[in-house]
Order: C-alpha cells, then sequence, then structure tokens
C-alpha cells in the first residue's frame, strides 16, 4: 500500500481536524477553518464537507488545506504524525493509470454525492421554516377556531417533529447514515422541491412579486 492509500485507509478527517487543533462536536460538526464561519457548518467523518462554503475532500485534502501544503507534503507530515506504514516502491505505469482511472470515478461520484445532500439538506431546511412560519400565521385565535383549523397549520403540528428528526439524523449521521436518509426520504424531499417551485412559479405568475406569506418562501437557486 502506498502513502497516499495507506494514509487515507488509516486516518480520517475527523482524526487529522481533532489532533490538528479543530474542535468537533459530538454530531461530528465542527467550525469550518476554510471559511469565516461563526456556527459548525463543516461535516467531518471519513472525509469532509461543509455545507456553506463546498470545501471537501479526504483527509489529505483537508491537511495540505489546513497548512498550505501541496498534497504529497500533507500525505507525509499525516503519515508522520499518526505512525502510518507505507509502501515505498514505486507503481508501475499500468499501476499508475488505473489508479488515475479509479480517482477519477471516486471524483465523479463523490461530486453526486455532494450535489445530493447539499440539495436533501437545504430542502428540507426550507420546508422546516416554513413550517414554523404556518404555525404563528395560521393558528386558531379563537375558541372557535378550532373548529375550522387551516391545512396548513394542521400541516405544521403534523411535520415539524419529523422534520426535526430528518434533520437531527442528517447533521448528527456518518456518510453511510446520510446516504440512508437520502435514499429513504428522497422521494419527499424530490415532492417538497415540487411545491416550492410550483408555488414560487404561481406567486409569480399572481403578483410578479416575492412571498406573499400564504406558500412556501421563495428560495434563492
Amino acid at each position: 500500500m502506498n502513502l497516499f492509500e495507506a494514509v487515507k485507509d488509516q486516518v480520517t478527517a475527523r482524526a487529522a481536524a481533532e489532533r490538528y487543533g479543530i474542535r468537533v462536536n459530538r454530531y461530528g460538526m465542527a467550525v469550518c477553518p476554510f471559511h469565516p464561519d461563526r456556527n459548525p457548518s463543516m461535516k467531518l467523518d471519513r472525509r469532509f464537507h461543509c455545507f456553506a462554503c463546498g470545501a471537501d475532500g479526504d483527509v489529505i485534502n483537508f491537511v495540505a488545506r489546513l497548512f498550505g501544503m501541496k498534497n504529497g507534503e500533507a500525505a507525509r507530515k499525516i503519515a508522520a504524525d499518526f505512525g502510518v506504514a507505507y509502501s515505498r516502491s514505486r507503481a508501475s505505469p499500468a499501476q499508475m493509470y488505473q489508479a488515475r482511472k479509479q480517482k477519477n470515478r471516486e471524483k465523479i461520484q463523490q461530486e453526486r454525492f455532494n450535489s445530493a445532500q447539499r440539495r436533501f439538506f437545504q430542502i428540507f431546511c426550507d420546508y422546516r421554516q416554513t413550517l414554523d412560519e404556518w404555525e404563528r400565521r395560521y393558528a386558531p385565535t379563537d375558541p372557535d377556531g378550532w373548529d375550522h383549523i387551516d391545512p396548513r397549520f394542521e400541516e405544521a403540528l403534523q411535520n415539524k417533529s419529523r422534520i426535526d428528526y430528518i434533520l437531527d439524523s442528517f447533521i448528527g449521521g456518518s456518510t453511510e447514515d446520510i446516504a440512508g436518509l437520502i435514499a429513504q426520504y428522497g422521494k419527499e424531499a424530490a415532492s417538497l422541491d415540487r411545491r416550492f417551485r410550483e408555488d414560487d412559479r404561481r406567486r409569480q405568475e399572481k403578483t410578479g412579486r416575492g412571498n406573499d406569506g400564504h406558500g412556501f418562501p421563495g428560495r434563492s437557486r
């Protein structure tokens, strides 16, 4: 196993972050060191990903970016600091070619997953915000009002706790957990996204203005 393979196999991005002074909470979240960040927006497990600035990669990419190093220097630093053993023999041209192909495939797969998890998280955050607004706006104001409950208020009461569970599980989950959430709730996320877009379209056709508070709030695309 060469240097890069050995380091990525034996050291996680979370372990490196903690080793180099970054506080990671019990949910695997940390304040991102790569942009001005007041609240934890970076998820760390085997890899790292910041939901705010988009910084993403493996443990070597993380350390290289943290210390302003090239990847090779970062890999050697991690190996030295964590006592990682690796083979110093050079790969053949054919092995290097296959390794590059595999790396490109993994990069494409990771980019698709990152895009899916950002979209999933944003949709459910937008929906949770909408439910809060509906609960405030459409709550019955008199005793008789409970006989004719607005469906948006009812939807808020029914779904807030469930959406909190999904978001908490997403923030606190590993990469495998997040993939499972996307698989389990992906159709619901797509349905919510269609509702957002349809509501945006109807509102624009009707008023030509921003959100009037009766549907989903407008979102940045």
